[in-house]
């Protein structure tokens, strides 16, 4: 094999260092760089566990964790169209509902279609009681912000009957009695 020369050198280091740097990049599987994100999201960096996130999906596109935790990443940065878009894929490759939908109804509120929340899920029954509270609290915002009082108050009730300790339906309930008058009741629920 011929030596390089003083010449070609700089290309053959730099070829090298391209080659390691791309085996590097390659090195970590999808289970791996999901595992990397959650550590990532623990510590609340959004756009480190991104970055890992997008690099498991470039090796494995039907991860249905892989894009629920993308989806909970963009939603909690603020990209809610980027959310929508990964968890309706998240459900499509099959992601546990009970996991799915309460962040897929939110990131639809926060796209501003209470409507389409109201409609879709209002009648969902999912399988754990506190993903299933979560579920109904964010239909009966929905129905606050379409009017329809009487329906959040069914919808709160179905919540609180699921997880009494839920904090948004809660809070609704406390908006609810302030709004019938009842600030004193409203006041010692708070």
């Amino acid at each position: 094999m011929p030596q390089p020369t003083p010449r070609t050198r700089p290309a053959v280091a730099l070829a090298a260092a391209l080659l390691l740097s791309l085996a590097a990049c390659g090195g970590k599987t999808d289970a791996e760089l999901i595992a990397s994100a959650k550590a990532y999201l623990a510590k609340n960096d959004l756009k480190a566990a991104t970055i890992d996130l997008k690099s498991a999906l470039q090796k494995n596109p039907q991860s249905a964790e892989a894009r629920y935790l993308l989806g909970k990443a963009l939603l909690d940065s603020g990209d809610v169209q980027g959310a929508l878009v990964e968890l309706g894929k998240a459900r499509d490759e099959h992601q546990d509902d009970n996991r799915v939908l309460p962040l897929l109804a939110r990131a639809e509120l926060a796209a501003g279609r209470a409507k389409a929340v109201a409609e879709r899920y209002a009648g969902v029954q999912l399988t754990d009681p506190k993903a299933g509270a979560e579920l109904k609290a964010l239909v009966a915002s929905a129905y606050v912000a379409l009017g329809q009082i009487d329906r959040c108050q069914a919808m709160v009730a179905a919540a609180l009957q699921l997880d009494p300790n839920n904090v948004d339906a809660r809070l609704l309930q406390v908006r609810l009695t302030a709004g019938k008058g009842d600030f004193d009741q409203a006041l010692a629920a708070v």
